[in-house]
């Protein structure tokens, strides 16, 4: 049972097959093998970083956006409920373009400011959590012992 001058030559008395099987255990090294592994999984982590925050970032600005127009989508809708308000009421179409301009006016503004008071706000939101986070042991022997008053 010998193959290109391995093995058995012959399989009588082995208590075997004789079949030849190749050993996966026995890794041959190459030379620079694991440095160079090593550089090409880095890279790709620090590529797979970089798009990462990229990503997280048009997600972000996507949000914002969406946001901002969903502001000026009820702004109109308010003036528009005004216009048609007036119109119903018979005025004249120049005073209803005065006043709807008005209204949109004072409601951008509102939102600009309200838009620059969140930011502030959403900071100190973040900020109070951070400190309110207490300390919890993993394991149990490091943890406070609560009693059972019940009994």
């Amino acid at each position: 049972m010998s193959y290109n001058g391995i093995g058995l030559p012959t399989a009588r008395g082995s208590g075997t097959s004789g079949y030849v099987q190749k050993n996966l255990a026995s890794n041959k090294k190459r030379s620079g093998y694991y440095e160079s592994r090593q550089s090409q999984l880095n890279k790709t982590k620090q590529e797979s970083k970089g798009k990462l925050i990229i990503e997280q970032i048009n997600r972000q600005q996507a949000k914002q956006e969406i946001l901002r127009h969903d502001d000026l989508r009820s702004i109109e809708v308010k003036c528009s409920e005004l216009r048609d308000k007036l119109e119903d009421e018979d005025m004249d179409e120049d005073e209803i373009d005065k006043r709807v301009e008005a209204l949109r006016e004072k409601l951008t503004n509102d939102s600009a400011k309200e838009s620059e008071i969140g930011k502030f706000e959403d900071k100190s939101i973040n900020k109070d959590k951070r400190e309110s986070t207490e300390y919890i042991p993993r394991y149990p022997k490091d943890r406070p012992r609560v009693r059972d008053e019940t009994k």
